[in-house]
C-alpha cells in the first residue's frame, strides 16, 4: 500500500517529468500508468473491499494535484471514463422497467467509488470536457433518471453518497438535449405523469441542495426548458413561478439555486418567449438590498449575472456601430513597420456618417435600473461581483446608444472621484487615502472591458488615461497591511486592453506617459502579480503599436522571470533600464517620493540600495542635486518614513562618493551630523529598532564614505555616532547588534579612535555579572575592531574566550554570548594570523584553540532547547581557521590535538542536529579538498568522503550511509559510534529509523575477529568501543540512555553473537548496573531493563565464550524490579521476565508463570513485594 507521502511525490515527479517534451506529456498522468490501471481495473472487477477504500481514496488524490494544469489529463481521459461509464450503465440499465430493483451493499460500494472517479474528474477537468464521454442514447434517459430516483437523498443508503447525484443530474443534463421531441420518447410510467414533469420536480429539489447537486440541477433544467418542445409549454409558467420563490425565498440554500437556475435561462433561453417574463422576472433584483443577500458574496453573484441577462434581454441583439473598431489586428505588420522605419499601419475602420448617427435604440427603464445596480456592483466587497458586474457593463453598453453609453462612461470616472482630493487639476498625483479600493479596482475592470469591446471612445482617452495612470500606483495604509494590489493589477488590465483597442496614432500623445508608468510598476511594485502584469501591458503595447520608447529592448531586459525577484529588480534590472534616458528620471523619483517611505521595511531598504547602487554607477545631477536635499529636508522634519530616508541618504552619499566626491562637497557637514537631529525619543520609544537599524546603516555607509575626513565638525559628528553604536550594541535584537558591529568596524576604520577608556568599556561590558543582551553585542562587536586598534591582544582573548564558557552560576549562563565570543575570536584569528608586531604569538593560538574545544562540548539546554548547537556550529568554523593556520607550522597542534579536534568534526558531522551537521559537513569537505592541512588517516578518510557528487550533508539518511564506513578508521571509531547512538537515542522518527538501519546493516557485516591489515573492523572492536563510550559518560543522560538503547538494539539482533572478548560483555554490562542505580529515569529505567532481559536470554555460542554470571545477575535485577515503586516498571519487569523464562530451554515454573501473567501489578507495592519474593523463593527451592 502506498503512503500519502509516495502519492505525493509521484504526482510530483510526474508534474515535473510533464515540462520535459512531447515524450513525457504522452505518459503524464500517472508515471507507472499501469499500475493505476490495475487499480482502477479492480473497482471494475468489484474486487475492492472497504478495507482498501482508504488507499483508493489515496490515489484519488494524486487528480487533485493537477487542477493548476487539468489538459494533461486529456489523453488519459478516454481510457479512463469509458469503462467506468460502460460499468455503470449495465447498473443503470436494470431500471429500464420501472421495477424496483435491490443493490447490495457490494454493488452500491463498487458504483459509489466509480463515481467518485468521475466527480474528482469533473472537478479538475471541469464538466464540461468530461460529459463528452459519456452516454447519450435516447434509450437511456429513462433508466438513468428511475436510477436517479432510486439514489436518491431519500434512500437511507444513498444518502452520503451525493457525487453519484450530481454526476448522473450532468449525465440526465447531457441526454435531454437529444434531437427528438421527449414526448415520442416519454412511456407515461412515472408516478408524476409525463417525463418533463418528472425531470424538472426532480431538478427543482435538488436546486436547494447545499452541495454540489444543486449546479448540475441548474444545468439540467436550463437545457431542459430551453429545448424547442419544451420553451412553449413550460418556460414562461416556470420562470414566473422561479421569480416568486425568489422573491419569497429566506433560505440561501435555496436562493442560489434558483438565481443561478434563472440566470442560466435567461442566457440561452429564447428571447421572444423571455422578454415577456421580464417584468415578473425584474422584482427579484430589488432583493439586492436584502440583508440576506447582502452577506451572501455568492447570492450577489448571481443576482448581477441574472440583472445583466435581463437587460440583454430586453435590448435588441446587435453589435453598436458607434463603437470604435481598430480592424484588423496583425501583430506581425506591426513589428514589421516598426523595423522598417515606416509609416505603415494597418488603416483604422471608422464608423461611417451614417453609422455616427444616432439609432433608434429603444431603452426601457429596466434596462437603466440594471446599468444602476451594476455600476453601483463595481464597489462590492468581494471580487468576484465587481469582476461580473464589469463584464455585465460591457456587454449592455454593446447594445445601448452612444450617448447612453457615453455616461455610463461618465459614470464610472465619478466613481473613481469619489473622496478623492485633487489639487490644481493634478490627477496623477491626487490624495486617493481616503478612496475605496473595491470602487477604483471595479471601475478599472469595467473600463477595461469597455476599451476591449471598443466601446471607450478615443474622444474620452484624455479624461480616463490620467485616472488609469494614477490607479497604476494606487496604494493605501491600513494597519499592518497594505490595500491596492489588485486596482493596480486592474489598472495594468486597462493598460494591455489600450494596446489591443486602439491604433497607434489614437494612443500616441499618451504612449510615453503609459510607459514611463508601466516601466516603474513592472520594477518597483512590491507584489510580483503586479510587476508581472505591468510587464505584460508594457509587452502588448510595444508589440502592437511599438510607439513606446526603447520597447523591445526593455521588455527584453525586464521579462517574465527577471522581474519574479523583488531584489533583482531593485538591483539588477533598474540599472539596465536606467540606460534609457526616457525612463531615468520617473525611476529616480518614484524610487525617491515612494518607495523609499513605503510601508514595507524590504522595501524602504531595496529602494535605498538602489539609489546607492544607481548613483554609483550613472553620472546624473538629479540624485545630487534633488536627492540629498529632499532627504536631508525630510529627515530634519522627522517624518513618519525617517528609517527610510535614513538608509536612503546613507547608500547615495557612499555611492557619490565613489563615483562623484566633489558633488558631496557642500553637504559633508549636514550629512554628518543627520543622526544628532534625530528625536532622541525616537530612538528609544517602542518600535524603534526599525530606526536604529537606519541610523546604523547610515552611519556605516557614511563612514565608508569618509565624512569624517571631510567635515569640519567631526568631533560633533563622532560623538552622536558612537552614542547610537554603543546603545545599539545593547539592543535586545541580534540583528541590530551585528549591524551596530558592522558601523562600528567603518567608523574605526575611517578614524581609528578607539582609546584606552573605551576599549576599557568594551571589556567591562562581556563580564559575566552584567545584562545579558549587553554581553552579547559587546562580545560581538571585538570580531568587527580592526586588529590594528588593539593595545593589549592577550587582554581581548583572555576576556573571550572567558565568557564563551559555560558558567557555573547559571543566572549568567548565556548561549548567544558565548557564540558571539567564539565568532569574534574567529574574525581576529583570521584577520591575524595570530601574528603581532610581525611574530607569531603561539600562546594566543593555544587559548584560542583550548575556546573552540570547549565549544565543541557545549551541550547546553535550555527552554528553546538544545542551545549549545550555536556553540559547535561557531566552535566548527574557528576549528578551521586553526587548522589553516596551522599549515604554515605543524608544531603548533600536537598529533593528540590533531586529532582530537577531527573526532570532534567527525562526531559533529554525525550529529543529529541537520544544520550543525550541515555546517561540521562543509568544514571537512573544505579540510580533505585542501591538501596541505595535515589529517590523521587522511588516505582512508578520502577514500570514503570523496565522492563524484557532493554529500548531501542535510539528509541524515545519505550522510549515516557514507559516514558509518569510517568506523573501519580505528582512531576515528569511538566518536563515529557515539554519534550514531546520540542519533539512535534521538527523537525523529526518520533520524532514529535511519541511524539504527545503517549500523545494523554495518554490524551485521563484520566478521568476529582477525588480523588487522587494511583497517577491517570486527564485531570485537564494535563491543570494545561501545564499553568505552558508556563507561565514560556515565551519569551523563544525553550518551547514556541512547546508549543504553543502542544496546537494546543490538542484542535484539543478534549482533552479540559475534563477540569473543566477553570481557566487554562484562564491562558493559557493569556500566549499565551503575547507570541504572537508584535512578529515577524512567525512561532510562524502562530501556535499562530491555537491555536486561536480553542479557538475561544470552546464549552462548560456542564452548570457547563464556558469559559467566551475566545471564543470573541480570534475570536478579529484572526481579528487583518487580517491587519498583512505578507501576509501569513492574509490569515491563514482569513482561520481561516472562520473555525471558519462555525463551529458555528449560521448563518454566508454572506459578512463576501463573504470576508473571495474571498479577495486576498496578496494585499496592506491599502485595508486588511479597509476589517478587515468592518468585525469588521458587527460583531459590
Amino acid at each position: 500500500m502506498m503512503t500519502n507521502e509516495e502519492l505525493i511525490e509521484l504526482a510530483i515527479n510526474d508534474n515535473l517529468a510533464n515540462s520535459k517534451g512531447e515524450e513525457s506529456f504522452a505518459r503524464s498522468f500517472f508515471s507507472d500508468r499501469d499500475k493505476f490501471m490495475v487499480k482502477l481495473q479492480e473497482v471494475l472487477d468489484g474486487k475492492l473491499t472497504q478495507n482498501s477504500m482508504g488507499e483508493f481514496e489515496r490515489y484519488l488524490l494524486i487528480i487533485d494535484y493537477y487542477q493548476e494544469n487539468p489538459q494533461i489529463l486529456d489523453p488519459h481521459l478516454e481510457e479512463i471514463i469509458n469503462p467506468i461509464i460502460s460499468k455503470c450503465l449495465e447498473t443503470i440499465l436494470l431500471f429500464d422497467s420501472g421495477k424496483e430493483v435491490s443493490l447490495d451493499d457490494h454493488q452500491i460500494n463498487t458504483l459509489s467509488c466509480l463515481f467518485k472517479i468521475l466527480y474528482r474528474l469533473a472537478k479538475t477537468r471541469g464538466h464540461k470536457i468530461i460529459v463528452k464521454f459519456f452516454s447519450h442514447q435516447v434509450s437511456h434517459l429513462e433508466p438513468s433518471l428511475n436510477f436517479f430516483h432510486h439514489i436518491s437523498e431519500k434512500n437511507p443508503r444513498f444518502r452520503l453518497h451525493w457525487e453519484m447525484r450530481y454526476i448522473m443530474l450532468l449525465w440526465i443534463s447531457l441526454i435531454v438535449m437529444i434531437p427528438f421531441d421527449l414526448s415520442r420518447i416519454d412511456s407515461e410510467t412515472g408516478e408524476n405523469g409525463k417525463l418533463v414533469n418528472r425531470i424538472l420536480d426532480t431538478a427543482n429539489h435538488y436546486l436547494q441542495s447545499v452541495s454540489k447537486e444543486y449546479e448540475a440541477a441548474c444545468l439540467l433544467v436550463m437545457r431542459l426548458l430551453t429545448r424547442k418542445d419544451v420553451c412553449a409549454t413550460h418556460l414562461s409558467e416556470y420562470v414566473v413561478w422561479q421569480a416568486r420563490k425568489i422573491s419569497s425565498a429566506s433560505d440561501p440554500f435555496e436562493l442560489k439555486g434558483h438565481i443561478k437556475c434563472l440566470a442560466g435561462i435567461f442566457k440561452h433561453g429564447p428571447r421572444d418567449i423571455l422578454r415577456a417574463s421580464i417584468d415578473d422576472v425584474f422584482p427579484c433584483l430589488q432583493t439586492m438590498d436584502s440583508r440576506l443577500i447582502k452577506n451572501n458574496s455568492l447570492l450577489r453573484k448571481y443576482l448581477t449575472k441574472l440583472a445583466q441577462r435581463i437587460a440583454l434581454c430586453s435590448l435588441k441583439v446587435r453589435i453598436a456601430s458607434w463603437r470604435y473598431n481598430r480592424g484588423p489586428r496583425i501583430l506581425r505588420e506591426n513589428l514589421e513597420a516598426t523595423s522598417e522605419k515606416t509609416e505603415k499601419s494597418v488603416p483604422i475602420i471608422s464608423p461611417s456618417p451614417a453609422d455616427l448617427e444616432e439609432e433608434d435604440v429603444e431603452v426601457s427603464d429596466a434596462v437603466e435600473e440594471v446599468l444602476g445596480l451594476l455600476l453601483n456592483n463595481l464597489r462590492d466587497k468581494d471580487t468576484v461581483v465587481r469582476w461580473i458586474a464589469a463584464k455585465g457593463i460591457g456587454r449592455v453598453c454593446n447594445r445601448i446608444s452612444k450617448d447612453m453609453a457615453d455616461d455610463v462612461v461618465s459614470s464610472i470616472i465619478e466613481c473613481m472621484q469619489d473622496d478623492v482630493i485633487v489639487t490644481n487639476g493634478d490627477i496623477i498625483g491626487s490624495d486617493i487615502s481616503g478612496a475605496d479600493d473595491a470602487n477604483w479596482h471595479g471601475s478599472c475592470l469595467a473600463l477595461a472591458e469597455l476599451t476591449r469591446r471598443g466601446l471607450l471612445l478615443p474622444s474620452r482617452l484624455a479624461d480616463v488615461v490620467p485616472w488609469v495612470i494614477r490607479a497604476l500606483t494606487f496604494e493605501q495604509r491600513r494597519g499592518n497591511q497594505s490595500m491596492g494590489a489588485n486596482v493596480r493589477d486592474a489598472s495594468c488590465y486597462v493598460c494591455w486592453s489600450f494596446a489591443r483597442a486602439y491604433e497607434p496614432p489614437v494612443i500616441e500623445s499618451f504612449a510615453t506617459t503609459l510607459a514611463t508608468k508601466l516601466v516603474v510598476v513592472s520594477l518597483t511594485d512590491r507584489e510580483v502579480s503586479v510587476r508581472r502584469a505591468a510587464s505584460a501591458a508594457f509587452q502588448e503595447n510595444a508589440g502592437r503599436h511599438g510607439l513606446f520608447p526603447h520597447g523591445i529592448d526593455v521588455v527584453t531586459i525586464a521579462d517574465y522571470f527577471s522581474i519574479g525577484n523583488r531584489t533583482n529588480c531593485f538591483l539588477s534590472v533598474i540599472l539596465e533600464i536606467m540606460q534609457f534616458e526616457e525612463y531615468r528620471l520617473s525611476l529616480l523619483s518614484h524610487l525617491l517620493n515612494v518607495s523609499v517611505s513605503h510601508w514595507d521595511k524590504n522595501i524602504r531598504h531595496l529602494a535605498a540600495q538602489s539609489l546607492g547602487i544607481l548613483s554609483e554607477q550613472l553620472h546624473v545631477p538629479f540624485l545630487s542635486t534633488e536627492c540629498i536635499p529632499f532627504l536631508l529636508s525630510m529627515i530634519e522634519e522627522n517624518s513618519s518614513a525617517l528609517n527610510g530616508y535614513l538608509m536612503a541618504l546613507g547608500y547615495l552619499t557612499y555611492g557619490l562618493s565613489k563615483s562623484d566626491p566633489a558633488t558631496l562637497k557642500p553637504f559633508y557637514d549636514k550629512i554628518g551630523l543627520t543622526i544628532s537631529k534625530i528625536k532622541p525619543e525616537l530612538l528609544h520609544s517602542f518600535g524603534s529598532d526599525i530606526l536604529r537599524e537606519a541610523g546604523l546603516s547610515f552611519i556605516e555607509n557614511c563612514a565608508n564614505a569618509g565624512i569624517l575626513s571631510h567635515a569640519t565638525n567631526n568631533s560633533e559628528i563622532s560623538g552622536s555616532w558612537w552614542d547610537l553604536i554603543l546603545s545599539s550594541l545593547s539592543s535586545s535584537e541580534d540583528h541590530i547588534q551585528l549591524v551596530a558591529s558592522q558601523a562600528l568596524n567603518a567608523v574605526l576604520k575611517s578614524s581609528p579612535d578607539l582609546d584606552q577608556k573605551k576599549m576599557e568599556l568594551f571589556l567591562g561590558n562581556i563580564t559575566p555579572s552584567l545584562e545579558k543582551y549587553t554581553r552579547r553585542g559587546f562580545a560581538l562587536s571585538f570580531g568587527y575592531i580592526p586588529i590594528e586598534i588593539f593595545n593589549n591582544i592577550h587582554e581581548v582573548v583572555d576576556k573571550l574566550s572567558l565568557a564563551s564558557r559555560v558558567e557555573s552560576n547559571i543566572h549568567y549562563n548565556d548561549a548567544e554570548t558565548r557564540r558571539n565570543s567564539l565568532d569574534s575570536l574567529t574574525r581576529i584569528l583570521s584577520a591575524s594570523h595570530c601574528i603581532f608586531n610581525n611574530e607569531f604569538d603561539d600562546a594566543l593560538f593555544k587559548k584560542i584553540c583550548v575556546a573552540y574545544l570547549n565549544g565543541m562540548n557545549d551541550h547546553s539546554i535550555d527552554a528553546r532547547g538544545d542551545v549549545g548547537s550555536w556553540i559547535r556550529e561557531s566552535s566548527l568554523k574557528g576549528l578551521l581557521e586553526c587548522l589553516r593556520i596551522a599549515k604554515t607550522n605543524s608544531n603548533l597542534i600536537s598529533n593528540d590535538e590533531r586529532l582530537s579536534i577531527f573526532q570532534l568534526v567527525i562526531l559533529a558531522c554525525i550529529e543529529k542536529i541537520d544544520r550543525v551537521r550541515e555546517t561540521a559537513g562543509r568544514v571537512m569537505d573544505e579540510i580533505i579538498k585542501d591538501k596541505e592541512i595535515e589529517v590523521p588517516e587522511r588516505v582512508a578518510l578520502e577514500s570514503i568522503l570523496v565522492k563524484d557528487e557532493p554529500i548531501e550533508w542535510i539528509s541524515n539518511k545519505a550522510t549515516f550511509a557514507i559516514m558509518v564506513n569510517v568506523l573501519h578508521i580505528p582512531c576515528y571509531r569511538d566518536a563515529v559510534l557515539q554519534g550514531f547512538i546520540i542519533c539512535i537515542g534521538g527523537l525523529t522518527e526518520s533520524l532514529v529509523r535511519n541511524a539504527g538501519n545503517e549500523l545494523s546493516k554495518f554490524i551485521e557485516g563484520l566478521p568476529s575477529s582477525g588480523y588487522d591489515k587494511s583497517l577491517t573492523t570486527y564485531s570485537n572492536d564494535i563491543i570494545k568501543s561501545l564499553s568505552i563510550i558508556f563507561s565514560e559518560h556515565i551519569g551523563n543522560e544525553r550518551v547514556s540512555i541512547p546508549t543504553i538503547e543502542t544496546l537494546d538494539l543490538y542484542l535484539t539482533n543478534g549482533f552479540l553473537n559475534a563477540v569473543t572478548e566477553t570481557s566487554y560483555v562484562a564491562t558493559v554490562f557493569n556500566c549499565l548496573k551503575k547507570e541504572v542505580f537508584k535512578s529515577k529515569n524512567l525512561k532510562k529505567i524502562l530501556a535499562a531493563i530491555k537491555v536486561f532481559g536480553n542479557f538475561a536470554s544470552l546464549v552462548e555460542p560456542n564452548e570457547s565464550v563464556t558469559y559467566g554470571n551475566i545471564q543470573k545477575l541480570a534475570i536478579d535485577k529484572l526481579i528487583l524490579y518487580l517491587a519498583h515503586p512505578y507501576p509501569i516498571v513492574r509490569t515491563c519487569a514482569s513482561e520481561n521476565l516472562y520473555l525471558v523464562f519462555t525463551s529458555s530451554e528449560s521448563e518454566v515454573n508454572p506459578e512463576i508463570e501463573d504470576i508473571l501473567l495474571t498479577t495486576d501489578w498496578n496494585q499496592p507495592l506491599d502485595i508486588c513485594k511479597s509476589l517478587r519474593e515468592r518468585v525469588n523463593g521458587i527460583l531459590l527451592e
